[in-house]
């Protein structure tokens, strides 16, 4: 089994790493946001 981190600031990526099956384990509520 391999892990892969990935990070990202656009509102569509979940949706796409989710299709090609990638699971959210974590996330960071108002990160960069003034």
């Amino acid at each position: 089994m391999s892990n892969i981190a990935v990070d990202t600031y656009t509102f569509q990526a979940p949706r796409f790493y989710e299709y090609n099956g990638f699971k959210e384990i974590g996330r960071y509520k108002g990160y960069l946001v003034k």
